[in-house]
């Protein structure tokens, strides 16, 4: 009897395995295409024959093992009880059956936990998508270039190249608008330490350190951000001309609480710790420098004549509606200036690096939600499962029932009752579970609590 019993679980158990490799060859290149593309070892990852060597013994062990308890439960039936009609009812028999309402419970507890962890991070992953970047990042492509210290050993060469790069630039028809700028969002940015013309200027540990970059006029026109008080830089604001900045929203409020900025004095240190005094000309909107989970940091811009220190800086460009990617057009404006300029030949999308930035929290997701789909169908089994094998060992007593006036609706209440209180008891336990190994995803969520009522109802 057990010989038989066991045949047929292990039986079950290959089948399930032979879908099971199936399932994971095919879904493999599914899941990869969602990983980000700096994962360690990424392209390392496939079908590892010690991994499908290790799941087919687990496999195994898993119909042996689930499958040896109740074979050998059912040999020790007291032959003259089972033969008896309505015999089902055993001591054995209700003992199997919490066993079976046990897994069904654990089953319902593990799918709600996994739920909840994929719900949290969907709504992170739409609250991401609703962050306002501070610039079009769908019409905006960036690459970077590198200024030979040979050919331009000082700031005046550098800047006559900017300006013929950009007269160029404008001449090309796909184009709407092109720009310089030595950081870029995603791409880093040098940063300066400031100081406010009302702190002590002796003490250097008051300095701050913040975003900045150094710019040409049409940056902000190129990337879409949004003035918000004074006037933008324009071709006056040269190296001999008064030094001038604009700085960011988050900036203004942090330095300057309660106080119009404009026309006050920040300064940007140098190594040697002498201060460029600047008069602050505009306040823009914020820019979302690393990715949109990441809280925004104060910045400073600065017109690039007036400090075109760096031999390495990024042409930015928008494109028209329509318009092909502008690889080409770029490439060929700035080596009309320079032929031997060496040019990164693929301009990126800004919009793909924000989804590049997002890609963890993205591939999170997808795990979790593959993960929780399969742990629902499981208990969704588990419950048909248990349900269907109780109710036909209940025939008897159904059937006295309906002889005794039992209505239909009586036993649909009676069999849904106890299917409620299998996934009652999944429940509580999956919540409690839940509460506390939604904390482990802190990190990954962005405007959602790990706790978040909303998700746990609708879960």
């Amino acid at each position: 009897v057990v010989r038989q019993l066991l045949t047929e679980s292990v039986f079950l158990a290959l089948i399930g395995g032979v879908l099971g490799t199936l399932f994971a060859y095919w879904s493999m290149g599914v899941l990869l295409s969602f990983a980000p593309v700096d994962l360690p070892r990424l392209n390392e990852v496939h079908l590892d024959g010690f991994a499908l060597v290790f799941s087919c013994v687990v496999t195994m062990l898993t119909g042996l093992g689930f499958g040896l308890v109740p074979a050998l439960q059912a040999t020790k039936v007291d032959l003259t009880l089972a033969l008896k009609e309505g015999s089902q009812s055993s001591g054995s028999g209700r003992s199997r059956a919490r066993l079976r309402n046990t897994l069904v419970v654990a089953e319902v507890a593990l799918a709600l936990v996994l739920l909840v962890g994929a719900g949290l991070l969907t709504r992170t992953y739409a609250n991401l998508q609703k962050v306002d970047l501070g610039y079009k990042a769908s019409q905006v492509y960036v690459c970077r270039v590198m200024l030979l210290p040979t050919k331009y050993p000082d700031s005046q060469a550098r800047i006559n190249f900017a300006d013929r790069a950009l007269e160029q630039l404008a001449a090309k028809p796909e184009l709407r608008a092109a720009a310089f700028t030595t950081g870029f969002p995603h791409f880093g940015a040098p940063g300066f330490w400031l100081d406010i013309e009302e702190r002590p200027q002796a003490d250097n540990s008051r300095l701050s350190f913040v975003n900045g970059s150094a710019v040409t006029p049409d940056y902000f026109k190129v990337i879409g951000n949004q003035l918000l008080s004074g006037r933008w830089f324009n071709d006056r604001d040269r190296e001999n001309t008064a030094r001038v900045a604009i700085v960011s929203e988050q900036l203004a409020r942090q330095f300057f609480p309660g106080v119009n900025p404009l026309g006050k004095r920040i300064a940007l240190v140098r190594r040697d710790a002498k201060r460029e005094w600047r008069e602050i000309v505009a306040i823009v909107a914020d820019v979302k420098q690393d990715s949109a989970a990441q809280a925004t940091r104060p910045a400073v811009y600065i017109p690039f004549p007036q400090n075109s220190n760096w031999s390495d800086f990024m042409p930015v460009v928008s494109v028209r509606e329509g318009a092909p990617n502008p690889t080409p057009a770029v490439a060929a404006a700035i080596q009309k200036v320079d032929p031997g300029m060496p040019i990164d030949r693929s301009m990126g999308l800004a919009a793909d690096f924000n989804a590049y930035s997002i890609a963890p929290q993205k591939f999170t997701l997808s795990l979790l939600g593959v993960f929780s789909v399969v742990a629902l169908l499981l208990a969704s089994l588990g419950i048909y499962g248990v349900m269907s094998f109780s109710v036909s060992q209940r025939t008897n007593e159904i059937g006295v029932r309906m002889a005794l006036g039992a209505q239909r609706e009586d036993i649909l209440r009676l069999i849904f009752v106890q299917t409620a209180r299998l996934v009652g008891a999944g429940l509580i336990i999956g919540i409690a579970c839940a509460f506390a190994g939604s904390r482990l995803l802190g990190s990954l969520l962005f405007n959602v609590s790990p706790n978040d009522p909303t998700t746990f109802a609708i879960i």
